[in-house]
């Protein structure tokens, strides 16, 4: 209990200066009306969080990108919408039938039609996403292992000369022919390719027949 005043330090602790009539003790039993106790937990109440928010949370990622930003946190999956956003039992993330009309709480039609580039009950897909590009990892990169802390996210790495710009895929056979992605751009004359090995180190690739060849 308090002997003197917090205000400073010296002055005495008086009935009307000081309420002392508040104190908290764990299983204390019954405690006497207007005596100092005025609440009494059980041992069970102690690991009660009381409302208050522990452990992880997830936040939004609000930087900019450059190199002082923090990367902490994650992206909306879209701009207007609700982080961490609890649907109910109709908003569906995706579901059959051209129903997936919300996204993080707010309208959105980008999922309609289960993959399908326009919304309607008989709309398909004709083929797969092409892929012909990727992203470059740079040139010239460096780590040093003694560089001072500093208001960097990675004060001791040099991200290296084209880092994250668009790089086209090329053909394999001369290292600089643009690639295309035959499985995502079919044609009449060659509707699909098939890749397989049986035996060999290397695997062996075959175009199927034509659509417009009958079989012999």
């Amino acid at each position: 209990m308090a002997t003197v005043q917090v205000t400073d330090g010296s002055s005495a602790v008086t009935s009307s200066s000081t309420n002392n009539n508040n104190g908290t003790i764990v299983n204390a039993g019954n405690t006497a009306a207007g005596g100092p106790i005025t609440s009494v937990i059980r041992v069970d109440q102690l690991a009660d969080d009381r409302g208050e928010s522990f452990g992880s949370t997830v936040v939004a990622n609000d930087g900019t990108g450059a190199a002082t930003t923090d990367r902490v946190g994650i992206a909306k999956a879209v701009s207007g919408g609700t982080l961490a956003f609890e649907a109910n039992a109709t908003q569906w993330v995706m579901k059959g039938g051209n129903v997936s009309t919300t996204i993080g709480g707010v309208a959105n039609t980008v999922l309609a039609g289960g993959g399908s580039d326009y919304n309607g009950a008989f709309s398909t897909r004709s083929s797969i996403n092409a892929i012909n590009s990727t992203r470059r990892l740079g040139s010239g990169a460096t780590f040093n292992i003694f560089a001072a802390p500093s208001t960097q996210i990675t004060p001791p790495f040099t991200k290296g000369s084209g880092a994250g710009n668009a790089q086209d895929y090329v053909q394999a056979d001369d290292g600089s022919t643009a690639a295309s992605d035959n499985a995502a751009a079919p044609t009449r004359s060659v509707p699909g390719e098939l890749t397989y090995r049986v035996g060999a180190p290397n695997p062996t690739t075959d175009e199927y027949k034509a659509k417009n060849v009958y079989e012999s």
